[in-house]
């Protein structure tokens, strides 16, 4: 996301920006200039001349001989952060509060410095003294807000965000901020009133765009998306440029006009933006008794990518490997789960406060043999840190559907469906490394209840589902689902997904299936359940689910299997389109899968036209799941071993 009022050195990695507005050197002073107290004067003199020595002795001797003012004081504590000195500012505007709790300036100053030392509570209780003080303070107020957003206490922010348009809805970057806020908490209806409301008093706020855009992206509008995103990259050709230049990709994901090779070729445009250093960060070592393996994601928490590296971390062998975790929860707050990997890491480094080229260092200063980059252009992503080379073999897996086009991630692994032999030089910047079997292991959330009776034996009609996202439902999709429902007397189709409540987000699937030829009884919308426990419990209104193409489901499908409700696939002309494949294959399904279009019609017609099947399917289907590869987390992990001995020794044999 982007946050307005975006200034030089504000905000570490991964954080919303605070406008940090210099208060200069003068705050604590209301003289002008000319009226200068003679301390100050000579102070100002020495500090631009560079003699720190002489400065602070002038404020010394000041504050010695009116021990009592508060201005000297504060002064202290300016002049201190100017010159680097945080902590001893801290210690000074802490002083000059305790002398004078009504002194806005100390309030302020401390909040603002507490904060860039992610001491965020701290800063948020000396601002929230600050605002106490001066309730008309826009800075006080916005710094505040973005405090509160860091420390995932969105309300607060709402609050003081709504507040501060209320004072002033001429600014297009307070309605920028709150619009970006409210899209966060999912009120998008406001949310997009807002971010409108900042390009009607700005037409060209490239913040308000941005966001503007991927709201219309999170509610599955792709194409105005696309177009947005587009004009964006193609207007500025700056570092501001790159956030817009990395969401992006995932709208053309869901493209099928966009193969595996255009997909690639924009991962390079992407990748050629990155900041870099002269020389790769890692220093060549030798392979210790242990090989240190690292793990960079933004989603050590309860989020799907966890559920297929569960597996891997209850199993790994930990007399021949440590597992180091690079976390980042910038976007969303640690959890149980993240507590979970936590204990099962052999270090921690939480990447939250940091800079792209401080967390690179820390991978370095681990001695990483093995990086995997878990999130590729994925929301919270860290792929930035792998363009400073910190470890000698890096790794994409899991989280990214397509490649990522960094000539530093030399690797990724996948399988031999997903990713079949041929294709490798056209769509990958990566050199393909091939699991044997599945290149994920799945692990079931332990909220899964009993799988339910099929809803055809009870109703009569076979229901249809699909619980994906709605972005990945695009015009042909809607068209091969509508053949479907429309040749099965009585059958509905049901989509059920975050944002489909959602107005701009409901019209829009309702008119695309409408254009398709669906009758309106037929299509039934629900927004997705909060609860992990009773959105699985969903699955037992579903029959059959389908797969949507060319962007298939990964966790949804395995979900979906896990509580008895088979899944329609076909294998498409990418990974993103085969991943169906590769799980239903690698479960015995290949009944499931489809060669093209007009067979994944048929099939899923076939079988929703068999009631007996259906019921069969639901009684015997999480038991073969859960005898296959795709639930083997010991046999998987041993595979998972095994590929990361070849890449490490391929990486080293490159370097020496």
């Amino acid at each position: 996301m982007f946050w307005a009022l975006r200034l030089s050195g504000a905000g570490a990695h991964g954080t919303p920006p605070i406008p940090y507005v210099d208060p200069g050197i003068l705050m604590s002073s209301t003289a002008p200039p000319s009226e200068m107290p003679a301390y100050l004067a000579a102070a100002v003199e020495a500090f631009q001349s560079g003699d720190l020595d002489a400065c602070f002795a002038v404020l010394r001797q000041a504050r010695a001989a009116e021990p009592g003012n508060v201005k000297i004081v504060n002064n202290l504590g300016v002049f201190s952060g100017q010159a680097g000195r945080v902590d001893d500012a801290i210690g000074y505007f802490r002083e000059a509060a305790a002398l004078d709790p009504g002194s806005y300036e100390a309030w302020y100053n401390l909040g603002l410095l507490l904060r860039d030392k992610s001491q965020l509570p701290d800063a948020r209780a000396a601002l929230e003294r600050a605002v106490a003080v001066r309730p008309d303070s826009d800075l006080a107020m916005t710094a505040l807000a973005f405090v509160c957003i860091s420390l995932k206490d969105r309300d607060a922010a709402r609050a003081l965000l709504e507040k501060a348009v209320e004072r002033d809805p001429e600014t297009p970057e307070r309605w920028a901020n709150l619009g970006n806020l409210l899209s966060e908490m999912r009120d998008f209806a406001p949310a997009r009133d807002a971010l409108e409301r900042a390009l009607r008093l700005a037409p060209h706020h490239m913040q308000a765009r941005y966001n503007l855009a991927t709201l219309d992206y999170k509610v599955g509008d792709v194409e105005t998306a696309s177009q947005a995103f587009d004009a964006i990259v193609a207007e500025n050709d700056d570092e501001e440029a790159f956030p817009s230049l990395q969401r992006r990709y995932f709208p053309h994901i869901s493209n099928a006009a966009f193969d595996g090779a255009a997909l690639r070729a924009m991962g390079e445009a992407i990748s050629a933006k990155m900041q870099r250093p002269s020389r790769p960060l890692f220093a060549p070592r030798p392979r210790g008794e242990k090989l240190r393996v690292g793990f960079l994601s933004a989603d050590f928490r309860r989020h799907s990518c966890a559920y297929f590296l569960k597996p891997l971390f209850e199993n790994f062998e930990r007399a021949h490997y440590e597992f180091h975790c690079f976390a980042d929860f910038s976007e969303h707050k640690p959890d149980e789960i993240s507590a979970w990997f936590e204990r099962m890491a052999m270090s921690w480094c939480v990447t939250t406060e940091m800079q792209t080229s401080e967390i690179a260092a820390a991978v370095a200063e681990r001695g990483i043999d093995v990086l995997v980059e878990l999130g590729g252009y994925s929301g919270g992503s860290l792929i930035p840190v792998c363009a400073f080379k910190p470890a000698p073999a890096i790794v994409e897996w899991l989280g990214f559907p397509g490649s990522t086009g960094v000539p530093e991630i030399g690797y990724r692994f996948g399988d031999a469906i997903a990713d079949p032999p041929g294709d490798d030089a056209a769509h990958f910047s990566e050199k393909i490394v091939r699991l044997d079997g599945p290149f994920l292991c799945y692990s079931l959330p332990p909220e899964a209840p009993e799988v339910a009776p099929a809803p055809v034996s009870i109703v009569g009609a076979p229901t249809f589902g699909s619980f994906n996202n709605p972005h990945k439902i695009r015009p042909p999709v809607a068209a091969a689902w509508t053949r479907i429902v429309t040749s099965v007397p009585n059958a509905k189709l049901l989509i059920k997904a975050p944002l489909t409540g959602e107005p701009k987000a409901g019209a829009r699937l309702r008119k695309m299936f409408a254009d398709a030829g669906m009758p309106a009884d037929r299509l039934i919308l629900a927004d997705g359940e909060r609860s992990t426990a009773a959105y699985l419990a969903s699955y037992a209104r579903v029959d059959v689910a389908l797969d949507p193409f060319p962007y298939n489901g990964t966790t949804t499908t395995c979900e979906s299997l896990w509580m008895g409700v088979p899944v329609v696939t076909f294998a498409g002309n990418r990974h993103s389109a085969r991943v169906g494949a590769s799980l239903l294959r690698h479960i015995g399904l290949d009944a499931l899968v489809a060669a093209d279009i007009d067979d994944y019609v048929a099939k899923a017609i076939e079988l929703a036209r068999d009631p007996a099947r259906l019921v069969e399917y639901r009684k015997t289907l999480r038991t073969r799941f859960a005898a296959s590869p795709v639930m083997d987390g010991v046999g998987w992990t041993r595979r998972f071993e095994a590929a990361i001995e070849d890449v490490y020794r391929d990486a080293m044999g490159r370097t020496a």
